[in-house]
């Protein structure tokens, strides 16, 4: 195998970088299957942070307001997302913490209204495999039953 130079790994991480952000444990396995050495993926990961493209709590905020809003995802299965994504669980917490119950809230009615289509048990179901919680998808449906929304 080649010796790869520093100037390798900045322009693979950049080439990382352009498609989405990625959390340090993801740069850091990339970089591992593409043959960097130890100390070079360190001093990389490193600079990443003081150049602030590298940021797993900022990272994990944008991905549950990405995965609340454009996916309807719950925040139980954007935690287990983030998890596997190699957030640590502090950072996880905090991002989760910054969540506005009203967003959720909305983001439940809003699918409830384009997606529940008379059946809303199948659709109750749905959303809890989404990961939210149960009271919150009971209180969106009951809320928008008695607004005769259905």
């Amino acid at each position: 195998m080649k010796k790869k130079n520093k100037q390798d790994i900045h322009q693979y991480c950049s080439l990382l970088f352009k498609y989405r952000p990625r959390t340090e444990k993801e740069i850091r396995q990339r970089c591992q299957e593409k043959g960097f050495d130890e100390e070079q993926i360190e001093k990389t990961i490193d600079e990443l942070y003081s150049l602030k493209m590298l940021d797993d709590l900022r990272f994990s905020k944008m991905y549950i307001e990405d995965g609340l809003k454009l996916k309807s995802k719950g925040l139980f299965r954007l935690e287990r997302e983030l998890n596997d994504l190699g957030v640590s669980q502090d950072q996880i917490r905090q991002a989760i913490e910054a969540v506005d119950e009203e967003e959720i809230l909305d983001v439940l009615k809003r699918d409830y209204q384009r997606n529940c289509k008379n059946n809303p048990e199948r659709w109750q179901r749905r959303m809890y495999r989404r990961g939210f919680q149960t009271k919150r998808i009971i209180e969106v449906m009951k809320t928008l039953k008695d607004n005769n929304f259905d």
